[in-house]
């Protein structure tokens, strides 16, 4: 019984706003052989504060929950490998 309150509970969270999509490079690519990735994100776009890294050998799709209904956030992401870490990629906006 608990579960099924739960799952209602759940239905009633809200949707995202906004979904932002990252492309890995493409074999041969600069960023081919990335061991993984830094998602940065912030409220301004030059205040990407927060990060989440990733592991390339992980699914494709990050799911953050740790953003505020209503709020407009900025993203960028990096490829990091031993060699070190690219530069950011274009910062990107949702609301």
């Amino acid at each position: 019984m608990a579960r099924a309150a739960r799952r209602r509970h759940r239905a009633a969270w809200p949707c995202a706003a906004t979904r932002i999509a990252a492309t890995r490079s493409s074999p041969g690519s600069a960023h081919a052989e990335a061991v993984g990735y830094n998602v940065l994100w912030g409220i301004a776009p030059n205040k990407l504060y927060q990060t989440y890294q990733v592991f390339a050998d992980r699914p494709d799709t990050l799911e953050l929950r740790a953003l505020t209904v209503g709020q407009g956030y900025y993203f960028a992401v990096e490829a990091f490998n031993e060699n070190g870490v690219s530069r950011p990629s274009d910062v990107a906006h949702a609301n």
